[in-house]
């Protein structure tokens, strides 16, 4: 079984490598140059999940540099996108920790609700029955 999946790993790790390459060598039509773009995006993306911030605010810098710099429309757009699409995925990464968990501490205070208002049922039952 261990074969099978490391033969099945090995398929899929050449076949994205035979389509990185003909995404990189066949970027002259507009639809590859767009996925060259996007695989230019998240090769930066998987290489700031490691980075600190010192590389990510001066990759976000020449990201604007490139934008200021570009006098074509359809330039200035592409650089302006890249730029939000990586602040975007940035932004979890160096927001708070009470940001990144908001939704499981919103999750906690409800448990807390409801665990409060059962013991208050509770309470008042047992108060209900004891006077009868």
């Amino acid at each position: 079984m261990g074969r099978a999946i490391q033969n099945r790993l090995a398929a899929r790790r050449r076949a994205v490598a035979i389509e990185a390459q003909d995404i990189l060598t066949g970027a002259r039509a507009k639809k590859r140059l767009s996925q060259t773009l996007a695989f230019q995006v998240d090769q930066l993306m998987e290489k700031c999940r490691v980075a600190d911030e010192k590389f990510l605010a001066a990759s976000m810098a020449v990201m604007v540099e490139e934008f200021r710099s570009a006098t074509a429309f359809d330039d200035r757009q592409k650089a302006l996108m890249n730029a939000v699409t990586l602040l975007d995925k940035l932004m979890p990464k160096l927001s708070p920790w009470y940001v990144r968990h908001d939704k499981l501490i919103g999750f906690g205070v409800t448990i807390v609700g409801i665990l409060s208002g059962l013991a208050a049922v509770a309470e008042n039952m047992a108060k209900l029955l004891k006077g009868q």
